[in-house]
């Protein structure tokens, strides 16, 4: 009687086990950080990945799918299923003495969305206790918008509360015109939970749009750009280059017939398309046959200098004799050809 007693014990105490050491393997790998404010944003990007020489904050590291019953329960996912989505584990941080947040990045490729997950977990059960979406971008027909947060201890009590700015605009069809929102939220922690409340008043709003600004990139109008052009050819004699003609490509390899080009391409799409250095990921692979020969061509790149950088990684992950050409001098014109190839017509 006693071994029956003991069996389903020690089993629920294996489980138990593994259950603790999955979690610490999940909690690894998040990074863990201090700081006094910290500004969470995202942005409509393809695809998920970021390199490891990227700044952006937030590019984590990805999560295997065992990992994901962890979250399933809890996490809100972009899709109805957490699958279809790819997920990174970016930051991790002491929301109290029993309490942490990890930071998830999601990314799901209809659309090309990233969220940002603020998982509050509890440090001692191991298991999270909610989740809030706290940045995320979107473009579509119609309609487009954006929402960024601000980690930070607004009222100065020792935990950090949630300034979230979100702006939408869409059209409406029925009476054609469009709709712009630009409205503030405050998370407040406050009897073991957050607190929401919408900034309504309308001097304070904008007094925080410009304490709390979108993590924009800087473009010039037409107007500055003219002039800073105007001024940089008379001060220096350099003016702003106009659009790029994407004329330079890369030559990463040559075959002798087409069935040994064809997995050329298949090889250098699965070598290179997914090394996301350099944006090589975004770039045009197309079997070129010149002469006797059929090259596997890499194009797409603004400009000669981008190039000269991508072929570097080219030569170092693919092939170490790969080499630059400028597409207006090497095949100005192409002719598509069944098979998924094209012909050099300059000959």
């Amino acid at each position: 009687m006693r071994l029956i007693l003991i069996i389903p014990c020690l089993f629920f105490v294996h489980v138990l086990t593994a259950q603790n050491q999955s979690f610490d393997a999940f909690r690894a790998l998040f990074n863990e950080i201090e700081f006094e404010e910290l500004h969470a944003f995202t942005f409509t990007r393809y695809p998920g990945h970021f390199t490891e020489t990227s700044l952006y904050p937030f590019k984590g590291t990805e999560i295997e799918t065992s990992f994901y019953h962890l979250m399933e329960d809890k996490m809100e996912s972009i899709d109805s299923e957490m699958k279809y989505s790819i997920l990174f584990a970016t930051h991790r941080f002491y929301l109290t003495d029993k309490l942490e947040v990890f930071l998830v990045r999601e990314y799901h490729d209809g659309g090309g969305e990233h969220h940002i997950h603020y998982l509050i977990v509890d440090s001692e059960k191991k298991t999270i206790i909610k989740d809030m979406d706290i940045a995320y971008g979107y473009g579509y027909e119609g309609a487009m918008g954006n929402t960024e947060s601000w980690i930070m201890d607004v009222n100065k009590d020792g935990i950090k509360d949630i300034i979230t700015r979100t702006w939408t605009e869409y059209f409406l069809t029925e009476e054609p015109h469009y709709i712009l929102k630009d409205t503030f939220e405050i998370n407040i922690w406050k009897n073991d939970d957050y607190q929401s409340v919408g900034v309504s008043d309308s001097t304070l709003t904008a007094y925080m749009m410009e304490a709390f600004e979108f993590h924009f990139k800087n473009r010039f109008d037409y107007q500055t750009e003219n002039d800073l052009s105007q001024f940089l050819e008379q001060e220096i004699q350099v003016s702003i280059t106009d659009d790029a003609d994407e004329k330079w490509s890369i030559v990463a390899g040559s075959d002798k017939d087409l069935e040994s080009a064809k997995f050329e391409i298949y090889r250098a799409e699965k070598i290179i398309g997914y090394d996301y250095k350099y944006l090589l990921d975004t770039r045009q692979f197309q079997t070129i046959k010149k002469g006797e020969r059929y090259y596997t061509v890499i194009s797409g790149f603004p400009t000669k200098n981008d190039a000269a950088i991508a072929l570097l990684e080219i030569q170092r992950v693919f092939n170490p004799t790969a080499w630059l050409i400028d597409m207006d001098n090497w095949c100005d014109t192409l002719d598509y050809q069944r098979g998924m190839w094209y012909q050099c017509e300059d000959e």
